[in-house]
C-alpha cells in the first residue's frame, strides 16, 4: 500500500468513525422528539377527553379544533385542517398503544408516530396482531409497511407469489371514499358517521 493510499484509508477511517458519532446523536435526538411526539398525543387526549379547552374564552364557546388553531402550540401542519389531523393521529397513538396496550415509550419512539398511525386501525381492529404490527413497523420502511397494511398483513413476496390469476373467485369489486384534498381514504362512509356526531353534541 503507498503512502497516498494509506492517508486516504486513515481519511476514510476518521470519516467512518465521526459518521457513526453523528448517526447516533442524530437518533438520540429523533427518539427524544418521538418521545415528545407520545407525550403530546397523552396531553392532547386528556384536553380533548376532558373538555379542558372550553375554558379559554368564558363569552364564547371553543372548540377542539379552535383550540389547535392557536399559534402558540407548536402542531406540525400549514393548515388548521392538517393540525388537526396531527392531533387526531397522536391521540389515536396515545389511546391504542399507551392505553390498551401498555407498550413501553422507548419501543415507540424507535419505531416513530408516523409508522404507528399508519398501524394504529390495524391493531385496533387486530388485537391479537399487534406485536407482529409493531416488529413490522420496527423493521419495515413507511413504502413497504403501507404496502403490507393494504395487503392485509401478506409481505411483498407473498404478494408477488399470490395466484390470483388462477382464481377470478378472490377478485371483488370494493368501494372506498376518497377526500380529494389530501388523499385521505376509509372503507366506510365517514360523512355518516360525522353527521351522527353532530347529532350527539
Amino acid at each position: 500500500m503507498t503512502k497516498s493510499q494509506s492517508i486516504v484509508k486513515q481519511d476514510l477511517s476518521k470519516l467512518a468513525k465521526k459518521h457513526f458519532d453523528l448517526v447516533s446523536k442524530l437518533k438520540k435526538v429523533l427518539m427524544l422528539s418521538q418521545m415528545g411526539f407520545l407525550q403530546a398525543g397523552h396531553y392532547l387526549y386528556e384536553i380533548k377527553k376532558t373538555k379542558s379547552y372550553i375554558t379559554e374564552d368564558q363569552s364564547e364557546s371553543v372548540s377542539f379544533t379552535e383550540f389547535l388553531s392557536r399559534p402558540d402550540i407548536p402542531l406540525p401542519g400549514h393548515t388548521v385542517e392538517s393540525r388537526v389531523r396531527v392531533a387526531q393521529a397522536l391521540i389515536r397513538i396515545w389511546k391504542i398503544f399507551k392505553l390498551q396496550y401498555s407498550i413501553d415509550d422507548s419501543k415507540l419512539a424507535e419505531i416513530g408516530w408516523s409508522k404507528l398511525d399508519l398501524i394504529a386501525k390495524v391493531v385496533k381492529s387486530k388485537s391479537e396482531d399487534a406485536e407482529e404490527w409493531i416488529e413490522k413497523a420496527r423493521t419495515l420502511g413507511i413504502r413497504e409497511l403501507s404496502q403490507e397494511i393494504s395487503s392485509g398483513g401478506q409481505s411483498l413476496m407473498e404478494l408477488t407469489m399470490c395466484d390470483h390469476r388462477n382464481h377470478p373467485e378472490w377478485i371483488k369489486e370494493i368501494h372506498i371514499w376518497k377526500c380529494t384534498k389530501c388523499g385521505t381514504i376509509w372503507n366506510e362512509d365517514p360523512t355518516l358517521k360525522w353527521k351522527n356526531d353532530k347529532k350527539h353534541k
